[in-house]
């Protein structure tokens, strides 16, 4: 794709006039995210990476936020999303949908990213900055995949964690092909 130097919402680019580009199946499900500059560059990343949906849940912050809209500079507009307040209405459609339920968490039992074969359907799911997956998530995640970190710290920011995870699915499934 060529690059443009001027940035659609920087133009003052309506969404409609834009052409429709090709978008992943991978959809992400932000459960508890504090944070509104957190949730608003995840917006940023999940545009860059063409992903398909995006469900805030619980206490997650959503548009309209002037703190989140800082962080997504206009990405709000371009990828699809929902705020929900309960897990159930989300599980109960991404099962319908045939999707996957996949963790992003260090706990016990999680497999480490760099030898998980993503499925072309996954949902992939971020908690709580501090707590991370609600338990009720975590029971339901098929797989909960971690990111190996070889130094002092054993956790990235939810933000720079989701890009690589989100990244290494692109990976396996380009836009256009997952």
């Amino acid at each position: 794709m060529e690059q443009n130097p001027i940035e659609p919402h920087r133009a003052g680019l309506p969404k409609v006039a834009l052409p429709e580009l090709p978008r992943t199946s991978l959809r992400l499900v932000l459960d508890q995210v504090r944070s509104a500059h957190n949730t608003g560059a995840l917006f940023r990343t999940a545009d860059a990476a063409a992903v398909d949906f995006i469900y805030l849940l619980g206490l997650t912050p959503h548009p309209p936020h002037s703190q989140l809209e800082k962080t997504a500079l206009g990405a709000t507009e371009y990828v699809s999303w929902r705020h929900c307040e309960d897990f159930r209405e989300v599980d109960s459609e991404l099962t319908a949908d045939n999707y996957t339920l996949i963790g992003l968490d260090n706990g016990p039992g999680a497999v480490n990213l760099f030898e998980f074969q993503w499925p072309r359907n996954a949902a992939l799911v971020a908690g709580h900055e501090v707590e991370g997956l609600s338990p009720e998530i975590g029971e339901r995640c098929k797989t909960r995949i971690f990111l190996p970190m070889y130094g002092f710290k054993r956790s990235l920011n939810v933000t720079t964690a989701l890009g690589i995870a989100i990244y290494d699915y692109l990976r396996t499934f380009p836009p256009g092909q997952g």
